[in-house]
């Protein structure tokens, strides 16, 4: 029962930062340099070999997709949500 709700809340934050990134590619949010490369799972690197930076997948955690969702989704909305990580019920959803 907990991988089937880990995979389900793992579904919704991917929905969620795929629209991000489609608002963000209609100019109707504005992100950061960090912000895109993170909510698109990308990160960039020096190929000293090639003498050249380049872009490659990164996967980011759970946790980490949890906070982008959460942090960057709201202003697709235009909302003020925003989430209680000082709860009992983040601290539980960290042990799972």
């Amino acid at each position: 029962m907990v991988r089937s709700f880990i995979t389900e809340v793992e579904g919704l934050l991917f929905v969620m930062r795929q629209i991000v990134v489609w608002a963000a590619e209609r100019h109707e949010v504005e992100l950061s340099t960090a912000e895109a490369s993170l909510v698109r799972e990308q990160e960039f690197f020096v190929n000293v070999k090639r003498k050249r930076i380049e872009e490659r997948d990164r996967s980011n955690r759970l946790l980490e997709n949890f906070f982008l969702s959460f942090n960057l989704f709201p202003k697709v909305l235009r909302s003020s949500f925003t989430i209680d990580y000082g709860s009992h019920g983040w601290e539980m959803f960290q042990r799972v």
